[in-house]
């Protein structure tokens, strides 16, 4: 009975002390303001031109984007597209995920430390690399150990940028 006690004892003590808790934090844009649900920002990489998305919390009732939180991307095109083919960003095609849809797992993703991260469960995640293929003009997201750092631009302040 002893044994039986102590093993179950081990075993809490290993769940409580292995177990991180991750704190949430608001994902910030370069202006310090926290990034918002709907709203246009412009993804900025030292080696990839500016990328236009915006971002969809999973969790309900929340319009702000907390890191380490699930989230979907849709890129926002620079012209228009003529075809019916989603823009949110998913694993295996460069888009074609849903929207909002909690059960989409290809298209969950987070932003853990200004990296973005695909992280179908809480304990597999793989961060997000810009990937350029030599003699092509073309980059291309992978998934790696260790991701890129990105910048957050809102839409119309970058515009405000340019026009001047």
């Amino acid at each position: 009975m002893k044994t039986e006690i102590t093993i179950l004892l081990l075993f809490v003590f290993v769940f409580v002390f292995s177990s991180k808790s991750v704190a949430s934090y608001p994902v910030i844009d370069v202006d310090g303001d926290e990034l918002r649900q709907g709203q246009t920002y412009y993804v900025l990489h030292h080696s990839a031109a500016r990328l236009a998305v915006t971002f969809t919390p999973m969790t309900i009732g929340s319009d702000a984007v907390v890191g380490p939180e699930d989230l979907n991307i849709m890129s926002i095109p620079f012209e228009p597209i003529h075809c019916n083919d989603s823009t949110v960003w998913k694993i295996k095609q460069a888009s074609g995920g849903v929207e909002g849809d909690p059960l989409a797992l290809s298209s969950r993703f987070r932003v853990k430390a200004y990296t973005f991260a695909y992280c179908p469960s809480k304990y597999l995640c793989g961060e997000i690399e810009v990937y350029e293929e030599r003699g092509f003009r073309q980059r291309r997201l992978v998934l790696t150990r260790y991701g890129s750092q990105f910048l957050f631009v809102k839409a119309e302040t970058l515009k405000q940028l340019v026009d001047v």
